[in-house]
């Protein structure tokens, strides 16, 4: 791309709130229109850049937009639980020899300034609904070329192109975090020996990482529906010694008149009154019996189409494949 290209682009971020890995600001310059488009998020081509007029550092980047506002302490919080999953990810890649698991680390950016009768103009040609503003919140990610493939969706359903190595590394995280935290929607690319992971999604039992943190909730619906399909090699990383869940809040409010039947279970504990204890989780089907199945995930990302197949959004047991377009 050159300078004469750029300078048509008037879609652009201010530099990062957030670093990438080696602790740079990035901004970037993006298209007027969406290359995809889903329920949940718009993603745009573009480029970007670290430092001011350091064009020597142009790197093809996505910058994906959410289709309902979303501020920019909840991307923050996002990103953190994806920067958690890459440490514990560079912690599994010490146990392998022939394959590495690279997870991208995306920045968090606002808008500097948008191109509103470019970008009008786009949107009904193009038929799509989100209208850029100069304070919307965006994630800028390092753009992967490749065959794209979902590996795991984000309810925790492997695709059949899942590789072992994958399930071994959601045991490894349960377990290395003694069950504070599951991550899951692996998509990404396999090159060179390594399998590159873009727009990761963790569970937490905090629920600590913005709006896609689901919490005990998302934990245990993830488990239910992964551990159908674990196998042999996952066994080395199925032990739950150490596994630590928090206590159930305590009971604040007084009873209604609808609770009058039950209101001597919310008195103070007095003399010898005893408080019955419950039994400690010991296996993830205990963890599973605690909630009935959630309902369906509504994404924060979702998957491009396959050019061959038509689209198909998360929430499905499908394999997804794209050959072009990079899945979010």
């Amino acid at each position: 791309m050159n300078l004469k290209n750029l300078k048509k682009r008037d879609n652009q971020t201010l530099p990062s709130i957030t670093a990438s890995e080696d602790g740079r600001t990035w901004w970037a310059n993006f298209e007027f229109y969406p290359e995809v488009v889903g329920r949940q998020t718009s993603v745009f081509p573009g480029l970007m850049y670290s430092g001011e007029n350091n064009y020597f550092s142009q790197t093809d980047c996505v910058v994906k937009f959410s289709n309902s506002k979303v501020g920019e302490e909840d991307l923050v919080k996002y990103v953190d639980g994806v920067r958690e999953f890459r440490q514990l990810a560079k912690q599994f890649n010490a146990n392998l020899q022939n394959v590495k698991i690279v997870v991208l680390l995306p920045c968090v950016a606002v808008m500097d300034r948008n191109a509103p009768l470019y970008n009008a103009i786009f949107r009904y040609f193009k038929n799509y609904k989100l209208v850029i503003s100069e304070d919307d919140c965006v994630l800028l990610e390092e753009r992967l070329s490749g065959q794209f493939t979902t590996f795991i969706d984000p309810e925790g359903n492997p695709s059949s192109a899942c590789p072992e190595i994958l399930h071994q590394l959601v045991h490894f995280c349960f377990q290395e975090t003694k069950g504070q935290l599951v991550a899951t929607n692996f998509q990404g690319i396999v090159r060179d020996n390594k399998i590159f992971l873009s727009c990761p999604v963790v569970h937490s039992v905090t629920k600590k990482y913005g709006p896609r943190d689901r919490g005990m909730q998302g934990i245990a619906h993830f488990s239910q529906n992964f551990s159908k399909t674990c196998s042999e090699g996952c066994k080395k990383y199925l032990s739950f010694s150490g596994v630590v869940y928090p206590s159930a809040p305590s009971m604040l409010n007084k009873p209604t008149s609808q609770e009058k039947s039950t209101a001597i279970l919310m008195q103070p504990v007095t003399g010898s009154d005893k408080l019955p204890v419950l039994p400690a989780y010991t296996s993830i089907e205990s963890l599973v019996l605690l909630e009935s199945p959630p309902p369906p995930y509504e994404p924060f990302c979702f998957t491009a189409p396959p050019s061959s197949n038509g689209p198909h959004l998360f929430g499905t047991k499908s394999e997804y494949v794209n050959n072009e377009i990079q899945t979010v």
